[in-house]
């Protein structure tokens, strides 16, 4: 993916944060924002012993961006200050639009450019940090189910799907949809729907690992990334998923209200040339699933 690819993407925005240039050393929270780039307002804190960042997997903060190198950057603690130094990077490391060709010391407010990515170190306390990253959750989380919405999960699948073409490893993607939920809609109404999207979103929390990324991929469909995850295992967990939902009772003033939902699930293949293979088979899988009867699942 070349440079100009990512400058028209559209996920690509600028977010505008006040500089504050008076440090105060009393607060303890240092945090790198992103205000440029594919994850735009998603931040970073920094710890004492500093960080690490470059394209690579075992970087304490691995970017996304081609142009970025392996290892591009260090930000290290010194005393009271932060000192950014370039790793000899291919690009360059650029400080407040100035390569750099020496460590800096990093003053509040400052930008520091890699590749096509910005962001900005900010001296902050901790009121100031968890509003940032209510600010940043709001961009990626679904408002209704709190689980990950779309465009969220489409950039982790891209991600994952590239490690896999790289390093041969295993990774299911699950497709979900209620069964009939029109006419749970129709028959008692919007908000009672609601109610069982966010109490559907809570039982798959509650059967995923950490790792896994969870998304409403819109309306009443569902998606689930499972990394190092083989065929069988992801069999198994959407089928104990189908029968928890299964047995969701909601009562509406007296009326019981029940849902199933249908799975189709899919393995990467080696073969494959991009996610929206592995997209189109789960999709491909979840309508046979439907096909077949509903509450049921597809591999």
């Amino acid at each position: 993916m070349g440079n100009d690819k990512l400058d028209r993407d559209s996920s690509t925005q600028v977010l505008n944060i006040q500089d504050n240039t008076e440090l105060d050393f009393r607060k303890d929270r240092y945090i790198l924002l992103e205000i440029y780039g594919r994850n735009i307002g998603k931040r970073r804190d920094i710890e004492k012993d500093g960080i690490v960042v470059g394209r690579a997997e075992d970087c304490d903060l691995p970017l996304e961006d081609p142009s970025s190198s392996r290892r591009h950057l260090r930000i290290t603690r010194q005393q009271k200050d932060f000192v950014v130094t370039d790793l000899k990077s291919t690009n360059g490391t650029y400080l407040n639009d100035v390569r750099l060709t020496e460590p800096a010391v990093l003053k509040n407010g400052d930008r520091i450019k890699v590749g096509t990515t910005i962001f900005k170190f900010i001296w902050s306390d901790d009121m100031e940090a968890d509003y940032l990253d209510q600010l940043y959750q709001y961009t990626i989380r679904d408002g209704l189910t709190g689980l990950y919405n779309k465009k969220n999960l489409l950039e982790t699948l891209d991600n994952e799907f590239q490690r896999c073409k790289r390093y041969s490893r295993q990774l299911s993607l699950m497709m979900m949809d209620l069964d009939h939920f029109k006419n749970i809609n129709d028959t008692y109404g919007h908000l009672v729907g609601d109610r069982v999207l966010v109490m559907v979103a809570e039982v798959l929390k509650n059967y995923f690992r950490t790792a896994d990324f969870i998304a409403r991929f819109g309306g009443e469909e569902f998606c689930v990334i499972l990394p190092e995850t083989p065929m069988s295992s992801a069999h198994l967990t959407a089928e104990r998923i189908r029968m928890a939902v299964s047995n969701i009772k909601l009562d509406d003033n007296g009326r019981e209200v029940t849902v199933t939902i249908s799975i189709g699930i899919a393995a990467f293949d080696p073969a494959m040339e991009k996610p929206d293979d592995l997209v189109a088979l789960a999709d491909k899988l979840l309508y046979k699933a439907k096909e077949n009867g509903r509450n049921r699942v597809e591999s």
